[in-house]
């Protein structure tokens, strides 16, 4: 049932605040519905269900366009209340955005002030209510009733005025113990900058405040605010937020001054004030002296590089012995930094050890000045957070910066490069995603994997049935290699690998460093991976190698007669393979007519006992070419399915197929242009597995 249906209740009786009726005069009357033509019958609309816990009302517009002023009142009215023999609800926050206006102000203030034994309230949030200098009174009214307990104001994006603000502010205790103050938005003229003047004079309770977009204060109203922050020796301020308020050279002059030796400011937003490399020099200058400055945003003030330069050495500087740079937070997007500027800031945090949080989004980075940040990352063990959101990033530094978050003993938890239309999403953003997996691996599966191969209590590496959420790429299987030749496991006699993200980059170091030095492996499955390099590094492992004894390459686009010449030259050095599968592949009848000169030439291989070639694109040239060499020499087994082979090449392998003695398995399935002639000629010698 939804807030909107009605109940028609008839001749029953209804609970007295359950049913939304009173008593009175001994007759019942509705009191949140309507009595209908019939006394016997009465129409009910439920009060309605929130979702918020009871204690912390929340009534925002953007989360439900159909609340109003007056679902506040009634819902504090209830839970202000006497119910059911109960007390009434404590409520320690309330939150309403862009749902009262003065009016219902004034109502909740009555509300609250009438019911304060009952109240508790922690937190008041009033943003983008269009309060004017008329709910001031009311606002002030709550805090002096809730002056024990109230320590966070939220009054965004109002238009309380200069009046409105002094009947906030100008109280006997103003706004007694409030720890968070938020004017954000308020359009506060320079006037209003007495006013706050005034209360940061007086109050020693206040943490934080914002102003941020205020831009009608000005460079003198900012120079007030600072004054009579400065006035305050027991000031407590520890956060202060000045973004867009056109504070200017001599605002900033002033808050520099008042920051030198200060031990209380921790955080400090001064972005939005266009105020050119002068501010990153100014607190270039700030942090060669005793200060607490942790959090620092200086976004959108078009620094530029010359500006950077000067910050970078502050930066550098850190730690207790060397400066007295401890910023941990720093942001500085929409700076107009460029490489330039990138690479300045990325010399300067390889030696700093404090900084946690790098904002540089916005800032036109390329690949330089991302390598080289990605360089000093590597360096940099304090970092946790990295934003590169809007940059010129392009796959090469998206993969740059991937390598320094895969590594084990990397410290970065989150780094972000949206908005780079240069980084392509299947590579460059595959791989930035896929580091923080890898890096987790480390530490999951391959970090058993390893611990197996070291402990030799593996017999095969199977990556063709592993899990959908597990991606294996180059990373992975150098993984591998580095633990099988480092500790040369006797048992395992069987390696799976599939993936289109598994490269020649890794696959050279598999066969070059450890199938050429004879290990005990005897089986290897490739399928799906990406080979790049002809067959070239196969080549010069197999001519080496004397253990391996099947070996399977499917579906990794063989298609040049490079590949095939490759590989027939380590068939012709390596004389143990009994077993090749080059199925799917498209190496046609040039490539196998390479590969049989090998196997069935003037010098047969001794112990090839099965050739897959099925799904390569042979045609009858291909079955000539067995043909002419009088028989399959000793193969055991021949698979030929999915080609082009018609009824010529049939009789061809048919003749063939009269001296091959050795022959146990043929399948020439799904040639589709073998007809029933070829097919008899087939059986006629085909041995008794035989397919077609």
């Amino acid at each position: 049932m939804t807030s909107g249906d009605s109940i028609l209740l008839q001749h029953q009786i209804m609970p007295i605040k359950r049913s939304g009726c009173s008593i009175k005069n001994g007759s019942r009357e509705p009191t949140n519905g309507s009595r209908n033509a019939s006394s016997n019958i009465i129409i009910i609309t439920p009060p309605r269900s929130y979702t918020f816990p009871p204690s912390e009302p929340r009534f925002h517009k953007s989360e439900d366009e159909t609340l109003e002023g007056h679902h506040v009142v009634d819902y504090l009215q209830q839970a202000l209340s006497y119910h059911d023999g109960g007390e009434p609800q404590g409520i320690i926050s309330l939150s309403c955005e862009e749902t009262v206006d003065d009016v219902t102000i004034e109502k909740i203030a009555t509300l609250l002030q009438r019911n304060h034994r009952h109240v508790r309230l922690q937190a008041l949030y009033l943003p983008k209510n269009h309060l004017t200098s008329a709910a001031a009174a009311h606002i002030a009214r709550i805090t002096e009733t809730m002056a024990e307990t109230l320590l966070h104001l939220d009054l965004r994006q109002n238009n309380l005025g200069v009046a409105g603000l002094k009947t906030l502010i100008q109280t006997p205790q103003p706004l007694a113990i409030i720890q968070t103050l938020n004017l954000e938005g308020c359009d506060l003229p320079k006037a209003a900058a007495s006013v706050l003047a005034d209360l940061l004079r007086r109050n020693n309770n206040l943490q934080e405040l914002y102003l941020g977009y205020n831009n009608r204060l000005k460079p003198q109203g900012i120079q007030k605010i600072i004054a009579g922050l400065a006035d305050n020796p027991d000031s407590k301020l520890n956060k202060l937020d000045l973004k867009g308020t056109s504070m200017g050279g001599k605002g900033l002059k002033e808050l520099l001054e008042y920051l030198n030796g200060n031990d209380t400011m921790h955080a400090l937003d001064l972005s939005r004030n266009n105020m050119r490399a002068a501010v990153a020099e100014g607190f270039a200058y700030l942090l060669k002296f005793p200060n607490h400055i942790l959090h620092l945003d200086l976004g959108s003030n078009d620094i530029g590089p010359d500006g950077i330069n000067a910050l970078a050495r502050a930066l550098k500087e850190n730690g207790a012995l060397q400066g007295y740079c401890r910023i941990q937070q720093l942001i500085l997007n929409y700076n107009q930094l460029g490489d330039q500027g990138a690479i300045c800031l990325a010399n300067a945090i390889q030696n700093n050890s404090t900084l946690q949080h790098l904002d540089l989004s916005k800032n036109n980075i390329g690949l330089d000045g991302v390598t080289q940040l990605a360089n000093s990352l590597a360096i940099n063990y304090s970092i946790r957070t990295v934003n590169l959101d809007g940059n010129n990033i392009d796959d090469q530094g998206a993969l740059a910066l991937a390598h320094v978050l895969r590594r084990k003993n990397c410290h970065i938890e989150e780094l972000t490069c949206h908005d780079n239309p240069l980084i392509s999403e299947d590579h460059g953003e595959f791989y930035l995603q896929h580091a923080f997996r890898f890096r987790e691996s480390l530490k999951t599966h391959l970090g058993e994997l390893q611990k197996d191969i070291e402990a030799d209590r593996l017999m095969s590496v199977d990556w063709w049935r592993r899990p959908p959420h597990v991606q294996v790429t180059d990373w992975e299987v150098d993984v591998l290699v580095q633990s099988l030749t480092r500790h040369n496991p006797q048992l395992l006699q069987t390696i799976y690998l599939t993936g289109a993200r598994i490269t020649d980059e890794s696959l050279k170091h598999l066969f070059s460093r450890y199938i050429a030095e004879n290990p005990s492996l005897q089986r290897l499955y490739l399928k799906n991976v990406t080979l790049r390099d002809d067959m070239n590094a196969i080549k010069q492992a197999l001519c080496t190698n004397s253990t391996l004894r099947i070996l399977n390459v499917t579906s990794c686009n063989l298609s040049t007669v490079e590949c095939a010449a490759n590989l027939a030259v380590a068939l012709r050095h390596n004389r143990m393979l009994q077993r090749i599968s080059l199925q799917c592949n498209s190496l046609g009848d040039e490539g196998f007519c390479l590969l049989w000169q090998a196997i069935n030439g003037e010098e047969p291989h001794p112990s090839l006992a099965s050739l897959n070639m099925s799904n390569n694109g042979l045609t009858d040239r291909s079955m000539e070419a067995i043909c002419k060499s009088g028989s399959l020499g000793r193969l055991e087994a021949l698979y030929v399915e999915k080609n082009q082979i018609t009824d010529r090449g049939a009789l061809d392998l048919a003749k063939a197929l009269m001296d091959s003695k050795a022959l146990k398995v043929l399948s020439v399935a799904q040639n589709q242009e073998i007809t029933s002639r070829g097919q008899i000629a087939l059986r006629a010698f085909a041995p008794m597995r035989f397919s077609c």
